[in-house]
């Protein structure tokens, strides 16, 4: 007969059974076999509890077993549904999904926000918040978002958090409260103001810190040891926003939010992707959340059971298997919505494509590197090992440069070191893109402009070229300019002080609100389908009542055509490369 016990020491259920039975632990999707003890090990989660609960009566279960398989099961089970304590009222007035997304979680510990740019996602969190203060659940709140958006998320604390926190101050264009922390600790002085921060008494204070800077392993960060005191200190929500940061189940980046929010009992993630690229992506979410909801706790065994694998020794998604399953499982926990379905009166997008020609001295570098894989210019040689590198290459001679290993000899020895350097084929004023860019400005004046490029260098070419043309209307936005400079230029675009706002969309594609602007032009494109669609949005939001108008240039003849091409199939560059591939296509280049 088959025996289950339970181990407290590593908190896993044993499973013996005889020999001919071994066949009944392939049901369990979390499980290994101990050669030494000749055992089955059976993680605690909820989806071998399962099984154990099914198996029940044809099988032995100890008293220890029993009674953690119940806790387990109790862990699971849905909160029932209360009203909003009487004490909470908005403190700025919902739209219609937004109030139906705090009538449903506003009494659940845990929620995902599945919703797309610009329905407004932050307010949910801040609403949901102010309504676990009221009930007393919480006394404080850590955000965790990109870098970029920080000084966001202090303006929608300020217009929508329903907790009065005292007076705000407007300085350098940014909002600061005495009651809310950005957490920017290799700042100077950054740890002394943080302990005046935690020290200090408040009814309620939240913490603000960039997901980016929680990639140090082993808790060793700066970011993440403050995180874990203030969590340590307090009662507090947490909430992932951009919640597709933490979808690699083995960063460190991931793996130290999952550790951080152990710290919670309320948390909350939101991603403005509700079409999941990948099923895959679920796990993370709510091993954050809550691992239990899913009951699965390793992620191969997760992929095993709801993802169909190629048989090639890659291991490839093919596609999906108990998805139902999954989909019961996580629904009470989840909320969606679609831009289209709750801003209906949102004007509509409009795309159009102007081609350029590259100049003699692009297209020789371009075929150099098309033809032969590689590239030469005096002592200077660039070589391409695979095809998103060929693509990147060519990528940068269409903006009017190349990049190439600087190899240096050291002053100490004869050893030689890499760096990487940047060799111009083409200035701000003969770039074809740049130059046709002016052109369309004088030609279609615009009361306020986003331009996206994927390279600073391009970047820094179009501010050239800009304040030639146009006198002190642009503004840069990048990841190279600290946070209060970043924070500057966004008040001057939205103020109307600044008409042209020339940014990457690593930096400027989330988290911003630029509905001042009614025309997008994009200069080169990320390979990233999430980088586009998140940078499209950051002007067709609530508050756009224009229509909105997205201008690609493109050079003739150049990847520029593929990389569009794989963003309008709704695919990144590299799974749109490795379809082609696979089905025996050509690359065109």
């Amino acid at each position: 007969m088959i025996k289950v016990s339970f181990n407290p020491k590593n908190r896993k259920f044993i499973m013996r059974c005889p020999f001919h039975m071994n066949g009944v632990a392939k049901n369990f999707p979390s499980r290994r076999f101990d050669l030494r003890n000749k055992e089955w090990v059976l993680s605690a989660c909820r989806k071998n509890v399962d099984e154990l609960i099914r198996l029940k009566p044809s099988i032995d279960i100890d008293a220890r077993a029993l009674e953690e398989m119940g806790k387990i099961t109790e862990k699971t089970k849905l909160p029932e549904p209360r009203p909003l304590p009487a004490e909470f009222h908005f403190k700025s007035e919902p739209m219609a999904h937004q109030a139906a997304y705090l009538d449903k979680f506003h009494f659940m510990p845990i929620s995902a926000v599945f919703a797309e740019m610009g329905t407004g996602k932050s307010k949910m969190a801040c609403d949901k918040a102010g309504a676990h203060y009221y009930d007393g659940s919480i006394d404080a709140m850590v955000i965790y978002c990109p870098v970029s958006v920080r000084s966001n998320w202090v303006d929608e604390l300020r217009i929508h958090l329903p907790i009065e926190l005292g007076a705000w101050r407007y300085s350098e264009g940014a909002w600061s409260n005495g009651h809310v922390f950005v957490a920017d600790m290799s700042e100077s002085g950054a740890e002394k103001r943080f302990e005046r921060f935690l020290t200090t008494p408040s009814k309620f204070k939240v913490l603000i810190v960039g997901t980016e800077s929680l990639s140090v392993g082993d808790g060793r960060g700066k970011a993440y040891l403050a995180v874990y005191r203030f969590l340590q200190a307090t009662r507090a929500m947490q909430c992932v926003d951009e919640g597709h940061m933490i979808k690699g189940h083995d960063s460190i980046r991931s793996n130290n939010v999952v550790e951080l929010g152990k710290l919670s009992n309320i948390k909350m993630l939101m991603t403005g992707t509700p079409v999941l690229q990948s099923v895959l992506d679920m796990f993370m979410y709510f091993t954050y959340l809550d691992p239990q909801v899913i009951g699965i706790d390793d992620f191969y065994s997760f992929r095993n059971r709801y993802a169909l694998l190629s048989d090639d020794g890659y291991n490839r998604v093919v596609g999906y298997d108990n998805l139902e399953e999954l989909m019961q499982a996580v629904q009470p926990y989840v909320y969606q919505c679609l831009k289209a379905d709750v801003l209906k009166d949102l004007p509509p997008k409009t795309y159009t494509t102007i081609e350029v020609e590259l100049t003699p001295e692009q297209k020789k570098a371009y075929l150099d590197i098309k033809k032969n894989k590689q590239w030469a210019s005096g002592n200077i040689e660039v070589s391409i090992k695979n095809a998103l590198q060929k693509y990147s290459a060519l990528q940068t001679i269409v903006a009017g440069f190349i990049r190439y290993d600087d190899l240096e000899k050291t002053a100490a020895s004869s050893s030689t070191r890499v760096q990487r350097s940047t060799q111009p084929i083409c200035g701000p004023h003969d770039a074809p893109k740049i130059v046709a860019l002016v052109e369309f400005l004088k030609e279609h004046p615009h009361e306020a402009c986003i331009i996206w490029s994927r390279y600073t260098y391009e970047i820094n070419m179009v501010m050239e070229a800009l304040e030639k043309a146009f006198p002190g209307k642009a503004v840069m936005f990048t990841g190279e300019l600290s946070t209060s400079e970043r924070d500057v230029a966004k008040a001057d675009f939205l103020s109307g002080k600044k008409k042209y706002f020339v940014a990457n969309q690593q930096t400027g594609g989330v988290g911003l609100t630029l509905n001042v602007a009614d025309l997008t032009v994009y200069l080169s494109n990320s390979f990233a389908l999430l980088d586009r669609s998140q940078s499209e949005d950051r002007n067709h939001r609530k508050g756009q009542t224009k229509n909105v108008l997205y201008v690609d240039f493109v050079a003739k003849g150049t990847v520029d055509r593929d990389i569009l091409m794989a963003l309008r199939d709704k695919k990144d560059l590299s799974e749109w490369v490795r379809d082609r591939l696979a089905g025996g296509e050509s690359l065109a280049f």
